[in-house]
């Protein structure tokens, strides 16, 4: 039972790991990509077969995600803190109802960071057009999957993640 109990505790410390790195590379990459200056790119496809940002947009963009980019940074910390916690607790034998209630505070961060990333897609929807949000939203996604090919190790737990959540 013991054995169990930690390997449960395990899988769903590496759960949450997955998360939190799942956030961070969506946050990494969704500065520079909604940053980006459309005049950039204009000698790659031509400026009238996509919609321009206006400079008021452009504006707001960088407004949420300077909020988006000081909001993750603060909740990152705190998930690493709470981590940090659980790793203490784990080490010193604490009890299980300890660990317990330090797992929930792990995972109330976690979904922290969650609401807010889902928070900026609703943000971000109201200030660009639709087209501009869908092609934003398509590199993030590109952008996540090559970081899921160089990254095997990630990708399997992923993977391993989606099936079991599949499962239920």
């Amino acid at each position: 039972v013991c054995r169990h109990t930690a390997a449960r505790k395990e899988s769903a410390m590496k759960t949450i790991l997955m998360t939190v790195a799942a956030c961070l590379v969506l946050g990494a990459i969704a500065m520079p990509l909604l940053a980006e200056d459309d005049a950039g790119r204009a000698t790659r496809e031509r400026p009238q077969a996509r919609p321009q940002l206006t400079e008021e947009q452009k504006a707001q963009v960088k407004a949420l995600l300077d909020k988006f980019h000081a909001d993750m940074q603060g909740l990152r910390t705190e998930l690493r803190t709470a981590m940090e916690k659980v790793r203490e607790l784990r080490k010193s034998g604490a009890g299980e109802d300890e660990i317990k209630a330090a797992m929930e505070v792990v995972k109330t961060k976690t979904q922290a960071i969650k609401a807010r990333i889902e928070q900026l897609k609703t943000d971000l929807k109201g200030v660009v057009p639709p087209e501009v949000y869908e092609r934003i939203i398509k590199r993030i996604e590109a952008k996540r999957e090559a970081f899921l090919e160089e990254h095997p190790r990630v990708k399997e737990r992923v993977e391993n993640r989606r099936s079991k959540r599949d499962a239920e």
